[in-house]
């Protein structure tokens, strides 16, 4: 069995606040609607609590589980944690420009990836910071694509992910229309893939994530979800996610995310459905052909109708059998499935602050962003 790690999470700034919902999840062949059983059990608890002074937008795992990154400030503070004690280990502070992105990531290695502040034409223009976490220093300035004449004049990292076994990494510019893969062990462009235009929403990648095999790369497309061959660039399929959202035809998906199996794709949307969108805002589709395999639903009396259900974030545990769910709304919640995927349970509760922050540790422990500070939680059992 192969395993993925989701080692970049990214918040997109200009929505409100977030809630978590954790899933473990047993799959058939037909589409389910999830059916909820309340069960208010703290099966999940807060072990420790790392506090930030500004809003925390970006927070990442080391391969080993021994370290967590956080991205706070507006991009420009960077920190490493250590997982067991909660003891600050490092800061480095980088160039915003007042936003930097969200993006960060660790390198198999042990070094650290953040996005780079955008700069001016007349500056040194560069796309990523490659730190050394142990002494703080800055190893090097990532490179990223030549800039298009009348184009943007920045092509520094919106977004990145690096590959399950490290040797490969993903990343778009501002512009949002293009992957630029690179080789981890040179740092080279190895080749820049296009995305082209789906409609009604035209190109906006929101999001994006290796296969465990690392052979294809799903992409979160307007409203489509699509597999990309990374070596022929060939789509392999192109599923509509999402009817209309609202008054908004644009992207709507804030998160993918493949199963550590390499079997399933989880999407999730961040805009409010529109009134005849069916229920079930966050989705777990076949990346065989693409047909969704689940719907996890909504309409729980926990998550009031008045709130928003939609979600931004999505990361399976390493073992696949939890899917932990950053909503747009502020209730955290954990859902625990058994053999029948219509059956589940709520385990554990919690109103969180607006981070829209979720990623698992190889342990299975889990880092949820509260606003100005990160949550650590434990399963009880």
């Amino acid at each position: 069995m192969h395993f993925i790690f989701l080692r970049e999470l990214r918040i997109l700034p200009f929505f409100g606040t977030a809630c978590l919902a954790v899933v473990q999840l047993a799959f058939s062949s037909s589409v389910h609607a999830v059916d909820k059983v309340t069960d208010k059990r703290n099966a999940m608890k807060v072990v420790y609590q790392l506090p930030h002074q500004k809003y925390v937008h970006g927070l990442a795992w080391s391969f080993d589980g021994s370290k967590l990154a956080t991205l706070s400030a507006f991009g420009s503070l960077v920190t490493i944690w250590d997982a067991k004690s909660g003891q600050k280990l490092k800061e480095m502070s980088q160039y915003s420009a007042a936003y930097a992105g969200t993006a960060i990531s660790w390198t198999r290695d042990g070094l650290l990836l953040s996005s780079a502040g955008p700069k001016r034409r007349d500056e040194d223009i560069y796309a990523m910071n490659l730190w050394d976490p142990a002494t703080g220093s800055l190893i090097k300035k990532i490179e990223g694509p030549p800039l298009v004449a009348g184009g943007q004049p920045t092509n520094q990292a919106s977004m990145f992910h690096v590959s399950a076994s490290g040797a490969l990494l993903a990343m778009t510019t501002s512009s949002a229309n293009k992957l630029v893969l690179y080789d981890t062990s040179n740092w080279s462009i190895m080749k820049t893939i296009k995305i082209a235009p789906v409609p009604p929403s035209g190109t906006m990648v929101f999001s994006f994530a290796f296969s465990p095999d690392e052979r294809s790369i799903a992409v979160a497309n307007g409203r489509h979800l699509q597999l990309i061959d990374l070596k022929d660039e060939s789509i392999k399929f192109s599923a509509l996610t999402y009817q209309q959202f609202g008054i908004r035809a644009g992207p709507v998906m804030g998160s993918i995310a493949f199963s550590p199996d390499g079997r399933s794709i989880a999407t999730a949307p961040i805009f409010f459905p529109s009134p005849d969108e069916d229920t079930g805002a966050v989705r777990i589709w076949s990346a065989a052909d693409g047909s969704l395999v689940a719907k996890l639903s909504d309409d729980d009396a926990i998550v009031p109708p008045a709130n928003n259900p939609s979600a931004r974030m999505v990361d399976w545990s390493p073992d696949g059998t939890r899917l932990a769910v950053a909503r747009v709304s502020n209730i955290d919640q954990v859902w625990e499935f058994g053999n029948d995927v219509s059956q589940s349970k709520i385990i554990f509760s919690r109103r969180v602050g607006p981070a829209g922050l979720v990623a698992f540790a190889q342990d299975g422990t889990l880092a949820v962003g509260d606003g100005t500070s990160v949550l650590i939680l434990k399963s009880d059992h």
